[in-house]
């Protein structure tokens, strides 16, 4: 597999937005969780603003199934390339390719930003000569 300088910068952004998908998600289900339970003991009169941010809230989930969705595809895509870059790359020993190919298998997302960081970023690119 050959990696330019752009498909580097490209894969290391790709290599964030699972841990950073994960950490806002966390965030918006807790503050979704804390104002379910702030419009639990709202009286008739603020019906009509419950209604309204049910509506909100609908909207909302459709983006973050589809965020989720996109993750989702992103992460199966991010461990297919780099498993191929693991197995197939000749800047690595037999045995190293083995140890990484079960880190990024098992550890998922924190396995691949230890290899981008620890491997792949000091690997020379393959780039045309200009």
């Amino acid at each position: 597999m050959e990696l330019t300088r752009n498909k580097t910068k490209l894969l290391c952004a790709a290599t964030w937005w699972p841990p950073i998908y994960m950490g806002l998600f966390m965030v918006v289900w807790c503050i979704g969780a804390a104002s379910m339970f702030g419009f639990a003991g709202a009286s008739q009169a603020s019906e009509p603003v419950a209604t309204g941010m049910g509506a909100a809230m609908s909207a909302g989930m459709i983006v973050l199934f589809a965020l989720h969705a996109f993750t989702m595809l992103e992460g199966l895509a991010l461990l297919v390339i780099y498993l191929m870059h693991v197995l197939t790359t000749q800047h690595l020993e037999s045995n190293d390719r083995v140890l990484w190919a079960v880190v990024v298998c098992m550890t998922g997302p924190i396995g691949q930003l230890m290899y981008f960081y620890l491997k792949l970023r000091h690997m020379p690119f393959d780039e045309a000569p200009a």
